[in-house]
């Protein structure tokens, strides 16, 4: 006889608030950090993403990083933190 699993969804939530990041006024002259996920077409999202503000503002840098795989967390988070002054992350499918 095999087991079932029943799960309960009406269970109270855990989600707490969290405040935003502060945003800037502009991004001319920062560090900005590209996450892709390596789900498909999250590539071409950011790389338009890239291109329009390159055009637009005048960027000191950008850092491309991409993880393992779409369900492994990134292990250079904080690295990212200290490398890039904005990160934009795509979850892209």
């Amino acid at each position: 006889m095999r087991a079932m699993t029943i799960l309960d969804p009406t269970s109270k939530s855990s989600a707490r608030s969290a405040e935003l990041a502060p945003r800037p006024s502009s991004l001319d002259g920062l560090r900005i950090g590209l996450l892709h996920n390596t789900k498909p077409g999250g590539d071409i999202l950011l790389r338009t993403i890239s291109d329009q503000l390159s055009r637009d503002y005048k960027l000191k840098s950008t850092v491309w990083r991409s993880k393992p795989l779409p369900t492994v967390p990134a292990s250079f988070v904080l690295e990212m933190s200290e490398q890039c002054d904005v990160v934009i992350a795509a979850l892209a499918d």
